[in-house]
C-alpha cells in the first residue's frame, strides 16, 4: 500500500512543503472539541491532529486503514492514555448509530471512490446534535499546487477528485447538508474546514418491540440509571458493584455504556430506561469469540423482574444480532446461582454449552462459575418459523 511505504516520511514533506497549515489545522480542529467528548478520527494518517484532539476530550478512537500510518500514530500520541488506535474502513465502520460526540475525517474525501456514502458514514456514527469535522486541502490557481499535485500523483497518490472552495461548499450541498460551517486555513496549500451539526432525523430506525424500545445510553439517563444499578440485588448477579451515586451512573454512561452496540432498555409506557442490554463482537466478548460470533450481556431494574421484558429485549437483540449484524452464533452467560438470567436464556432458545470454572470479577475481586449458552441462527430460523 502507497500509504505504508510513505507512513515514515509523510510528516517530513507536508512539514518541508505546507509546515503553517499542517500545524495550524490540528490546532483549528481541537477548537470544536469539549473536554468531555468521546471522539473518532478517521484516517487519522501519521496522528498529526490525534495530537491535539486528545488532549482535549475524554476519549479519542484514532483510526486509518494503513498500518503504517497507525505506528506512526502510536508513536506521536504516545503520552496520551486516552486515545485507542485501531484499523478502520472508513466507508464501513463497525461501531453503532450515533456513538461518538464528533466524527473527524481529515484530507481523504478526495481519495475516496465513493466520498458522499463515506460522509453519510460519518454522519450515521455521530449522536444528533454532535458535529462532523472534514477539514480536505483545496487548490488555488497556483502554478505551485499544480506543480505538488502532479508530484503526488506520480509518487503514486490516486486522486480521485480536487477542490477548490466553491466546489467543496457545492459538495456538501449536493450531499443535502445546509448546515455546515466553513474555516479555511491559509497557506502554500489552503486547508477548508467544514463543520456540518448532525440534525435529527425522524425516519431514524431504532429496535422495537411490542413495550419497549432499545436505544443508545444518553447523559441525561444517569438519575434513572442510578435509581436501579444501585441496589445490591441487580449489578453484583451481573458482576458489577452497585452505583454509589448520580455521577458515578452517569461516568459509566459515558464509558461502558457508550461501548459499540450498548443500549438502553426503555419501556415505552414511562419512556424511561429500565436496564441494559449489549452485543459484543468477537475478541471483545468475555469468550473471545470468532468476528462473526457475539455475546449478549443484559440486566434489568428489580421493580420489573418477572413481567417477561428481559426475554423480549434479548430477542429483538437477537434478530438484529443474525438479521442485521450478519452474526451465525449469539452466546449468552449466567453466574453460579442467577436463576433469573438463566431462564431469560432458556425462555429465548439458548441451549447450555459449557461451564467455565474460576472466572475472574475483577470489579468485584472475586472469582465465579459461569455457565455459557448458545443458539445458533439455523437454530433461530427453525425457533422463529414454527
Amino acid at each position: 500500500m502507497f500509504w505504508d511505504k510513505v507512513s515514515g516520511i509523510y510528516d517530513f514533506f507536508e512539514t518541508a512543503y505546507n509546515g503553517k497549515v499542517y500545524r495550524n489545522l490540528g490546532e483549528k480542529v481541537a477548537e470544536e472539541i469539549e473536554e468531555n467528548d468521546t471522539v473518532l478520527e478517521c484516517a487519522c494518517g501519521t496522528g498529526a491532529i490525534s495530537k491535539y484532539i486528545a488532549p482535549k476530550c475524554r476519549q479519542l478512537t484514532a483510526t486509518d486503514f494503513s498500518k503504517g500510518m497507525l505506528r506512526q500514530t502510536a508513536r506521536n500520541c504516545r503520552k496520551y492514555d486516552n486515545i485507542k488506535i485501531r484499523r478502520a474502513d472508513m466507508t464501513h465502520l463497525k461501531c453503532r448509530d450515533n456513538r461518538y460526540d464528533k466524527v473527524v475525517a481529515g484530507n481523504v474525501i478526495h481519495l475516496l471512490e465513493e466520498p458522499y456514502a463515506a460522509v453519510k458514514e460519518l454522519e450515521r456514527v455521530c449522536r444528533i446534535g454532535g458535529k462532523i469535522i472534514i477539514p480536505t486541502y483545496i487548490n488555488d490557481s497556483a502554478e505551485t499546487n499544480r506543480k505538488a499535485v502532479r508530484l503526488l500523483e506520480f509518487a503514486g497518490v490516486n486522486f480521485k477528485c480536487q477542490f477548490n472552495l466553491n466546489s467543496y461548499k457545492k459538495f456538501f450541498e449536493d450531499a443535502g447538508y445546509q448546515n455546515v460551517e466553513y474555516d479555511v486555513i491559509q497557506g502554500r496549500m489552503p486547508c477548508a474546514v467544514a463543520v456540518i451539526t448532525k440534525q435529527e432525523c425522524r425516519n431514524e430506525s431504532k429496535m422495537e418491540t411490542e413495550r419497549l424500545y432499545l436505544r443508545p445510553w444518553k447523559e441525561t439517563d444517569a438519575e434513572i440509571l442510578y435509581q436501579y444499578a444501585k441496589s445490591p440485588e441487580v449489578g453484583p448477579m451481573a458482576g458489577w458493584p452497585p452505583h454509589i451515586n448520580v455521577e458515578n451512573s452517569r461516568e459509566i454512561i459515558r464509558g461502558v455504556l457508550s461501548e459499540p452496540e450498548t443500549y438502553a432498555v426503555v419501556l415505552k409506557e414511562t419512556n424511561e430506561p429500565i436496564g441494559s442490554i449489549s452485543l459484543i463482537s468477537g475478541e471483545e466478548s468475555n469468550l473471545h469469540l470468532p468476528k462473526e460470533e457475539s455475546e449478549i450481556g443484559y440486566w434489568i431494574g428489580k421493580p420489573y423482574w418477572g413481567r417477561g421484558l428481559m426475554p423480549e429485549a434479548v430477542q429483538e437483540m437477537m434478530r438484529y444480532g443474525f438479521e442485521e449484524m450478519g452474526m451465525t452464533s449469539l452466546w449468552c452467560g449466567y453466574f453460579d446461582g442467577n436463576v433469573k438470567s438463566k431462564r431469560v436464556q432458556e425462555k429465548c432458545g439458548f441451549r447450555y454449552h459449557h461451564t467455565m470454572e474460576q472466572v475472574p470479577c475483577s470489579m468485584l475481586n472475586e472469582v465465579r462459575t459461569e455457565h455459557v449458552s448458545r443458539i445458533t441462527k439455523e437454530q433461530w430460523l427453525e425457533r422463529i418459523s414454527s
